[in-house]
């Protein structure tokens, strides 16, 4: 019942077409996504993007590799066809959502050996729930509101659970392809500049073929050939696990023990917890090979995002420095036009979430060429970058700070400093958001090309600190006096003698001074 590859479960929005909006079915979807026809999912929420996108990449690359095919199919047909090879004996069961036989797999729902749902004691209703962000006490995202849950909606939570989520306390084991249960998979993947999602789907799938060999080359866990691929097509009696060398390397994984069954009209999730995790990757520590998943090699480690997400900073490190490993979805492949840099992840933590993140980064081809030619160039820019950033930063947060103390002749303490923040925070995303234009401009053209940029947020930090010199507390009679040694504070900091800004502030504030 529900059967993906033959209902028109999911609505899709056309990037052009004279029809702006329809419903297809998974191989449907799976050849608009080729021909680059959809523009988005209307019922995708923002977090469950990342792994919709490796679903599908996934699953194409596997259906495409077992078919021995040589290109990548533009028809919905030959989807149907090499899709249901995938599953013999459950060419339907293993695509449907709700399948009675418990002898037969139903989509990202393994067998059920003992015959019964009568352990299947945990019910979820709604969707949402399913697929649940651990939240601030439910103020971020309401959980359990989406009562009359579509179709799609309780596939998009399914695949997000099964391979997406880690650990929620016992029985409740997370997804092997992150670093520990408390971690959460991350995804960093290159896209053609032009475009919509349909180029980064098929660009993806194109590139996990052509490299597939290499996954092999230095002695890999997995079978080459005939490894199990969909992991909810093998029975599951919550007690077993499986061990990696059975699997392919593009395996998609499940870690809960999940039935859904209709009632009443409606559908229903019955979930049971389990005495192990699904597969047996704790020693591995999320380095499973995943296309799209950054390794620290320090600590031989799939990296976890924490509350800065994808800063600066962290990119920064991650793209240039000695202790990472990108994944093969960041392979620096140089096109005529430029590529794009897909950044996705939550931050989890123990029974929290620190925020999702999401952010796209233009690469110029010259950036990609130099990137590969000496990765240790771009290092040194973005390092020098930072400090120069971070300098601006210091000078703002103390002066707003001088003027919350009311130029106290003992200067400003901690509370003083935290009352800055909504300042400095402004001037961060201002920094964040051209932070890579300007650092591919002095890769190109020299370090006279970080003037405009440092200048833009020099003005920015003077009309912060003008706002913050008007708006914090601070003693009327003390007012102007605070705002005399906040202006002299601020410029002390920002040029002083030790200052990565020191030498330039001619170059830095040329048009300030001609006007």
């Amino acid at each position: 019942m529900h059967d993906l590859l033959e209902d028109k479960i999911f609505r899709v929005i056309f990037a052009r077409s004279e029809h702006s909006a329809c419903q297809m079915s998974l191989p449907e979807i799976l050849a608009a996504l080729v021909r680059d026809e959809i523009d988005s999912f209307p019922a995708l929420r923002p977090h469950q993007r990342a792994a919709w996108h490796m679903f599908l990449a996934q699953l194409g690359a596997i259906a495409i590799h077992s078919a021995g095919l040589g290109t990548v199919p533009d028809e919905a047909r030959e989807w149907t066809r090499i899709l249901k090879a995938l599953t013999p004996g459950s060419e339907t069961e293993a695509w449907s959502l709700v399948v009675d036989d418990l002898d037969k797999p139903a989509f990202l729902q393994p067998p059920v050996p003992e015959r019964s749902l009568a352990g299947f004691k945990n019910e979820v209703s709604t969707a949402d729930a399913l697929d649940v962000l651990i939240t601030s006490k439910n103020f971020d995202i309401k959980s359990e509101i989406a009562r009359q849950s579509a179709l799609e909606d309780w596939v998009f939570a399914l695949i997000s659970l099964q391979t997406m989520e880690g650990f929620l306390g016992a029985g409740n084991y997370g997804i092997a392809r992150m670093n520990g249960g408390f971690s959460a998979r991350c995804f960093l993947g290159l896209t053609p500049a032009e475009g919509a999602i349909g180029a980064h789907v098929r660009f993806d799938i194109e590139r996990m073929l052509s490299s597939r060999d290499d996954l092999f080359e230095t002695g890999g866990q997995y079978r080459e050939e005939n490894g199990l691929a969909l992991v909810w097509l093998a029975a599951w009696d919550g007690k077993s696990a499986l061990s990696m060398s059975e699997l392919d390397p593009w395996f998609i994984e499940i870690c809960r023990r999940v039935r859904f069954v209709e009632r009443e009209g409606a559908l229903l999730a019955l979930a049971m917890g389990t005495k192990s995790p699904r597969l047996a990757a704790k020693d591995l520590n999320g380095v499973t090979g995943d296309f799209w998943a950054p390794v620290n090699t320090a600590e031989n480690k799939a990296i976890s995002l924490d509350a800065r997400g994808f800063s600066s900073r962290v990119l920064s490190s991650l793209l240039f420095g000695d202790n990472f490993r990108l994944p093969p979805a960041v392979a620096l492949t140089v096109t005529d036009t430029g590529l794009k840099l897909v950044c996705r992840g939550s931050a989890r933590g123990q029974g929290k979430t620190e925020g999702y993140f999401e952010r796209t980064i233009p690469f110029r081809k010259q950036t990609l060429l130099a990137m590969r030619r000496n990765k240790a160039e771009m290092a040194v820019i973005a390092e020098k970058q930072i400090k120069e950033i971070a300098q601006i930063a210091g000078a703002l947060r103390l002066a707003c700070a001088v003027v919350a103390s009311g130029g106290a002749d003992d200067g400003p303490r901690k509370e003083h400093y935290d009352l800055a923040r909504p300042f400095t925070l402004a001037l961060d995303q201002e920094a964040e958001a051209g932070f890579f234009g300007c650092l591919q401009d002095r890769l190109a053209e020299g370090e006279s090309a970080k003037a405009p940029y440092l200048r833009a947020l020099v003005a920015t930090a003077r009309t912060q600190l003008n706002a913050a010199a008007n708006g914090l507390p601070c003693p009327s009679l003390r007012r102007e006096r605070a705002r005399y040694q906040a202006n002299s504070a601020f410029q002390n900091k920002l040029w002083g003698r030790n200052s990565p800004l020191s030498e330039d502030h001619d170059l830095i504030m040329e048009k300030s001074h001609a006007q």
